[in-house]
């Protein structure tokens, strides 16, 4: 065992001194010199002329130290290319300002790679980590790199110039002879471009696929801008930084393109943030899922999520002829997006030819189709929520102004009458006991499809034993039981309210004490019940105003500055799309568009400004011409209310949702398009009808 060892241990300077070979220092002054000099880890590259129709490759060793002593310039040959390709791990490249030169004008004919001569495409291609810098790339045929690191790479200090390609020539036929120049295009992972100069054709970098990239100090001269693709059918790309960069005279200062015809990709999680762009001549933002055609029918097979201009300021200003910012979105645009921290000046709105709209049509078919065909098998545990499901269905058609086909209508009636307890009341189904949340649903549903007569459903309703049936519900402190035997619920209360509103039956003595039951349910943060919650909130704050005629004037007063703070205060920010969260620190809920945004009128009549001597002006319709501002009255975004629900919460099959990821339903269906349509109009009580409430449609700004 002893002697092994020795001998082990005697092996060991024999391993070190074989090594030693590649820590040679090898010099590059023609491609007849690159196989000798690629054995050594320190390098440098004199200036010489590489033959036309020939590359200068590298493949290194790891940790190779590669310095430019000279410029190397390309012959010309209409082959394919690349001129100059690099690969190796943990490689330093430093181009000392040194020149690599494509000889681009022998090449450029205004048609780039889309015709003409073949050109060298891309020039450089570098598939090294570690670090390239101070490279100088003279007139690049067509792409000037292509980049696929096997690992981090940080890119700095790079010129890239194909100025001279501005002009035309005698083969492009009066346009730029440079095109397709672009500067970088990146399919790759772990990667920094910074403090670099690009004059270009085409885009100042193209990202195509690839995660954790950083682009940021570069400048951008004369190109199509700084461009998220575009992105091909399986790509990816996500957690990409665009920051702190000059973008001069570009056709976009910020781009994000997909292929309409492309499917099974994202895009995610992408940050601009300080860029600043001058004399932008077509779009200052653009985002299109119609590539290759410019604002054309968007495809729906790419998701992008989580575009967010943050941190600094974002400052782009655009020509007069120049769209100010784009959104050309299918069903993929989705999730939360946040324009904080961007600010576009000059030119003019947008197109919104594809702008994201409210798709009625599916929605209407949706909500058809739950009402007549039935629900998945999943809803068989809803068997006590029977009017409930009708109701959300007939409610979502209303809100899109779908009128049901007579038949339907008398098939709706009969099954809501059959729901009718003969002691008054309705219940979740036939024979169960009567509740308050069935009764207020199968009420509202007959509002909405019933009618007066003869199997009408109307008149089909007991008021008298409805009647009963609510007295018997109502508690000695003003509360209201749900059922027999069952819990007090505030939302109990408005559900009984408003059914004895729409059926004419509300007494003094229904809503003796209710008052002062509700006023005792308000939390010391505005809302109501034992936590605040905007469906407490709601169904305490609506009661009020419902059972208003028969408060008395020493009934205690709800603090309503409060509950305006508590419920503004529940809208969230527009990196959470601008929707309504139901309680605080919880994320937003598309149902939560009406619980919330439905109060906006009664918090107004209980400010005493929701009346309508007052003006308020709030946009309609949500698309980028729009250039809106809520009115001096809106205590909610509307606009971005609005923009939570056509982006967040519409479902491409049809319907609408809590949030991005989940699936559409009844409930959430029509309180998203109950809260929409509350954010389009104007509600308010006439000073000159008593307690009459009038709608209009809210003006366009």
């Amino acid at each position: 065992m002893r002697t092994l060892s020795l001998i082990t241990l005697a092996s060991v300077p024999i391993l070190a001194i074989a090594t030693p070979v590649s820590r040679c220092t090898g010099t590059i002054a023609s491609l007849d010199d690159v196989a000798a000099a690629q054995k050594c880890t320190t390098i440098t590259i004199q200036g010489f002329t590489v033959p036309a129709g020939k590359a200068l490759e590298l493949s290194l060793l790891d940790n190779t130290v590669v310095n430019m002593a000279g410029d190397v310039k390309f012959g010309v040959a209409n082959w394919a290319g690349p001129l100059f390709s690099i690969s190796g791990k943990g490689i330093t490249f430093n181009g000392n300002g040194h020149t690599f030169d494509g000889q681009g004008p022998s090449y450029w004919d205004g048609q780039g790679g889309n015709g003409g001569v073949t050109k060298p495409h891309p020039m450089m291609k570098i598939k090294i980590s570690g670090t390239y810098s101070n490279v100088k790339v003279l007139n690049s045929p067509a792409h000037t790199y292509s980049i696929s690191n096997p690992a981090k790479l940080v890119m700095s200090g790079l010129t890239i110039d194909n100025s001279a390609g501005d002009a035309a020539n005698s083969q492009s036929g009066g346009k730029a002879a440079g095109h397709n120049t672009d500067g970088f295009d990146v399919s790759t992972t772990d990667l920094t471009i910074q403090d670099s100069k690009i004059y270009n054709q085409d885009d100042c970098i193209a990202i195509n696929k690839g995660s954790n990239i950083v682009f940021q100090r570069n400048y951008c001269s004369g190109g199509h801008g700084i461009s998220i693709g575009s992105i091909s059918t399986g790509a990816t790309v996500t957690g990409v930084q665009i920051l702190n960069n000059q973008i001069i005279n570009n056709d976009q200062a910020l781009r994000i393109k997909t292929k309409a015809d492309a499917t099974g990709a994202s895009v995610s999680g992408i940050t601009f943030s300080g860029n600043t762009a001058t004399g932008t001549k077509k779009f200052g933002v653009i985002v299109d899922q119609g590539y290759p055609t410019t604002l054309g029918t968007p495809g729906n097979g790419v998701t992008i999520s989580g575009i967010n201009f943050t941190g600094s300021l974002n400052n782009i200003a655009v020509t007069s002829s120049a769209q100010r910012v784009a959104v050309n979105c299918g069903t993929g645009c989705t999730g939360s997006w946040d324009w904080s921290q961007l600010t576009v000046t000059g030119g003019k709105a947008a197109d919104s030819k594809y702008s994201v709209k409210l798709d009625r049509l599916k929605h209407a078919k949706w909500a058809h189709t739950s009402l007549t065909q039935g629900l998945p098998s999943r809803y068989t545990s809803q068997d006590a929520s029977q009017p409930w499901l009708i109701y959300w269905a007939s409610q979502a058609l209303t809100c899109l102004g779908i009128q049901l086909e007579n038949k339907t209508k008398q098939h709706v009636i009969d099954t809501i009458l059959a729901n009718q307890h003969p002691d008054g009341g309705f219940g979740g189904g036939p024979k169960q006991l009567p509740h308050l949340l069935p009764t207020y649903a199968s009420i509202c549903t007959l509002a909405i499809v019933g009618r007066p007569g003869e199997g009408g459903g109307w008149d089909q309703i007991d008021r008298k034993k409805c009647y009963e049936f609510f007295m018997r519900m109502k508690q000695p402190d003003g509360s209201f039981i749900v059922n027999k035997d069952a819990e007090v619920d505030v939302r109990g209360t408005y559900c009984l309210l408003v059914a004895a509103t729409l059926l004419d039956i509300l007494t003094p003595e229904l809503v003796e004490g209710t008052s002062e039951f509700l006023r005792s349910c308000q939390t010391y943060e505005g809302g109501f019940a034992s936590s605040s919650h905007p469906y407490y909130s709601a169904e305490d704050d609506k009661p009020r105003v419902l059972s208003g005629p028969y408060q008395r004037p020493e009934d205690p007063k709800v603090d309503v500055k409060k509950l305006v703070r508590w419920a503004t205060g529940m809208q969230g920010l527009p990196i959470e799309g601008g929707g309504f969260r139901g309680r605080s620190n919880k994320l937003v809920d598309g149902c939560y568009s009406w619980w919330i945004g439905g109060l906006e009128p009664l918090l107004l009549e209980l400010l005493g400004i929701g009346n309508e001597e007052a003006e308020t002006q709030v946009p309609r319709h949500v698309t980028e011409e729009t250039d809106s501002e809520n009115g001096p009255t809106a205590l909610f975004d509307k606009t971005s209310l609005q923009r939570f629900t056509l982006v967040s919460s519409q479902v491409s099959t049809g319907g609408l949702r809590d949030k991005p990821g989940k699936s559409a339903d009844p409930y959430h269906t029509a309180y998203n398009l109950a809260g929409y349509s509350t954010a389009q109009h104007r509600v308010y009580r006439s000073r000159t009808k008593g307690h009459i409430f009038i709608l209009e449609e809210s003006k366009t700004v």
